[in-house]
């Protein structure tokens, strides 16, 4: 089951894609697959590397080039969270990281970055470099930031995935400013 979602996973950064456009009939899919190959850009990773590729990603975060963090694993994820933040001693100019999961976990509710959750909610965007969040954001927020340039997700289906893609909003983004999409593979 795993080979087959993948294959549908891959097959939207396959080069083959202007093949589609022709045969397909829909006008819509057509412009969602260019929307695609314009706004997005794959990559995927096995679940052996993500710590190594995590600390990286943190370490090259900033203002000017934010990352949003979906994990499957909240201990996990405060600790990238706490990692971005700590990045803040060594530069002054780094904004540090937010965590948001539910508000309904108790064990976790104290490490909620409120202000940053209200504003994402509020205004659609996160002053912070790194935002890590669990799927409570994978539906009904939209982010508007030409800053986030990564999104990094921890494989859970292929529903989950494409809704936590359309939290970053592209359409205004340009073509020069792709969004690097990482799928973090079991």
């Amino acid at each position: 089951d795993r080979l087959i979602i993948l294959e549908q996973l891959k097959q939207v950064t396959e080069s083959d894609l202007e093949d589609f456009e022709y045969i397909t009939a829909d006008e819509e899919a057509t412009d969602l697959l260019r929307h695609v190959k314009e706004h997005y850009e794959f990559r995927f990773i096995h679940e052996a590397d993500r710590e190594a590729f995590l600390r990286e990603q943190v370490k090259i975060s900033n203002p000017n080039n934010k990352m949003i963090y979906f994990t499957t694993n909240k201990i996990r994820g405060y600790g990238i969270a706490q990692q971005a933040e700590g990045m803040t001693y060594r530069d002054n100019t780094a904004k540090g990281g937010a965590f948001i999961c539910t508000l309904y976990d108790g064990n976790f509710k104290d490490t909620i970055s409120m202000e940053e959750r209200e504003r994402i909610i509020q205004q659609g965007r996160f002053n912070t470099d790194v935002l890590v969040t669990t799927a409570v954001l994978d539906n009904g927020v939209n982010i508007h930031d030409k800053n986030v340039k990564r999104v990094i997700i921890d494989y859970v289906d292929v529903g989950e995935v494409v809704q936590m893609l359309g939290r970053v909003r592209t359409k205004s983004r340009a073509i020069d400013n792709k969004l690097e999409i990482v799928i973090i593979l079991p």
